[in-house]
């Protein structure tokens, strides 16, 4: 299958994973994901075009944009493992072992 590249653009408040920004979650807050995140790869174009089995392991590749590993398990920061080592704020989050 053919991949298609398109820029991102311009967002305000960042990228909010499992979540939203708290000032908007409705009254339930039904905009919460309820499980366990380890990891989450952004890539360049469509990773997977049918069904795949889910690695288990994430690792950065060429068209890895960020990669964020949440196993560290500790502290309120996490680093993006990808080639521009964005930095990553974790707000209103419980670590947990793995």
């Amino acid at each position: 299958p053919r991949l298609s590249e398109f820029a991102l653009p311009e967002t305000r408040g960042g990228l909010h994973i499992g979540g939203i920004r708290p000032g908007l979650l409705p009254a339930d807050h039904s905009r919460f994901f309820q499980g366990a995140i380890a990891a989450v790869r952004i890539s360049r174009g469509a990773r997977y075009a049918t069904d795949f089995t889910v690695p288990a392991e994430l690792r950065v590749d060429e068209r890895t944009i960020a990669l964020f590993d949440f196993r560290q398990g500790t502290g309120s920061e996490v680093i993006d493992l990808g080639p521009q080592h964005y930095r990553g704020e974790v707000v209103s989050a419980e670590w947990r072992s793995p």
